[in-house]
């Protein structure tokens, strides 16, 4: 509901076409694809790729490939281009932003959703203090990939931030991106 009552201020829905980046499971694209014309998504990991391909329930508006943020294998544009949670993974943020205005449609957003880099929660178990398979460096690069995803972000000048929002409750970052004219 978080994601949908942003989108709802840039793009009417229904008719979206909406391209998530970083796929991961598929979750995103469960949640959202219904409310959406068509949800597509990439991600550089074929085996995530297969395993959200098998989570797509019947019926739904739902295409996922390999790909890279960098080097997005589609032509057609899309009303929303969304980084949930894979902006800090991004190796060359500079090209994924202008490979993002190659497929963003007049009018469309870029949207990105990160976690803070103080989480104290993380799903991987590498990641949190006390587990047996506990990576304090791990847990240090992760951390320092997501500073430096947010210090991407207001460099840029491809696109102006229209928004950007800060929420410890939940501990993530929000950002909205609209193309620079």
């Amino acid at each position: 509901d978080y994601l949908l009552a942003k989108f709802r201020k840039y793009v009417p829905l229904p008719q979206a076409e909406v391209l998530e980046i970083g796929i991961a499971n598929g979750r995103c694209g469960v949640l959202l694809a219904d409310r959406v014309a068509h949800y597509y998504g990439i991600d550089p990991v074929e085996e995530y790729v297969k395993m959200a391909r098998i989570n797509i329930p019947a019926g739904a508006k739902i295409t996922y490939v390999v790909g890279r943020a960098e080097e997005i294998p589609f032509a057609q544009l899309f009303d929303i281009v969304l980084y949930a949670h894979s902006w800090h993974c991004i190796e060359d943020k500079e090209k994924a932003l202008q490979e993002a205005t190659r497929v963003l449609k007049p009018g469309g957003i870029v949207a990105i959703l990160e976690p803070l880099a103080t989480n104290q929660k993380w799903a991987s178990p590498r990641l949190q203090p006390g587990s047996p398979e506990f990576d304090e460096q791990a847990l240090e690069r992760k951390r320092q990939s997501i500073v430096e995803g947010r210090e991407a972000i207001l460099r840029q000048t491809i696109f102006k931030i229209v928004e950007d929002e800060y929420d410890s409750r939940i501990g993530r970052d929000f950002y909205v991106l609209k193309k620079n004219i």
